[in-house]
């Protein structure tokens, strides 16, 4: 979801899980009256296009259809020029029966040093870190919800720290060409401690 508010600042909301964006959006209207939003993605299960479909249907019943934009599924490359024109990413992730890991809108969101606004869910935390790269509330948590955004919609500065600090955090911990070679070394030093097993004790470890 992408939301200008009178600052000009936009967030950008990728999940379709819950109506929290939307009711946020509503109740900070009277703060944020030139707010619109952008929502991507159309749920990759029968549950989730569900909760799409009671999203618009929501927007219109509050009065938010002229400043909600539905975009639907967008190519990655299409995506990542979309972000050079955001401010704030924003990811409501909530416990329905699975947990996320890292979603990798979060991941490509802070790879173009966008500050980002999410749940305290899953393995959002990895990438997410609280007053670092970005703010985590807890989920359902509407009021904690709007006060995060309203701090960074407000705050520019603020907004490219947290973005700077996010793209560099991604190059540190989750670029792939660094995972790879994290996982070989520990592999190879798995390999040496194997080697230098006594016999018996090679067949324990193998059995560990």
């Amino acid at each position: 979801m992408s939301a200008r508010v009178s600052s000009r600042a936009k967030v950008r909301c990728c999940v379709w899980q819950t109506t929290d964006c939307l009711r946020i959006s509503n109740s900070s209207r009277t703060s944020f009256p030139d707010a619109s939003l952008d929502f991507f993605g159309d749920g990759e299960t029968p549950d989730q296009r569900r909760t799409g479909d009671q999203m618009i249907a929501l927007a219109d019943r509050i009065g938010l259809a002229s400043a909600v934009r539905f975009r639907g599924p967008v190519g990655v490359d299409v995506l990542a020029k979309e972000f050079a024109d955001f401010d704030i990413a924003l990811q409501t992730s909530v416990s329905a029966g699975q947990v996320e890991g890292v979603p990798n809108a979060i991941l490509e969101a802070m790879a173009t040093a966008l500050p980002v606004v999410a749940t305290h869910h899953g393995g959002i935390p990895e990438a997410v870190l609280h007053e670092r790269t970005g703010l985590l509330v807890q989920e359902h948590d509407h009021e904690g919800l709007g006060r995060a955004l309203a701090r960074l919609a407000g705050d520019r500065e603020l907004r490219i720290r947290y973005g700077i600090a996010g793209r560099k955090w991604i190059e540190q911990k989750f670029d792939s060409i660094r995972q790879s070679d994290r996982l070989a070394d520990r592999v190879r030093e798995m390999v040496k401690a194997y080697a230098s097993l006594g016999g018996p004790e090679r067949e324990t470890g193998w059995r560990l």
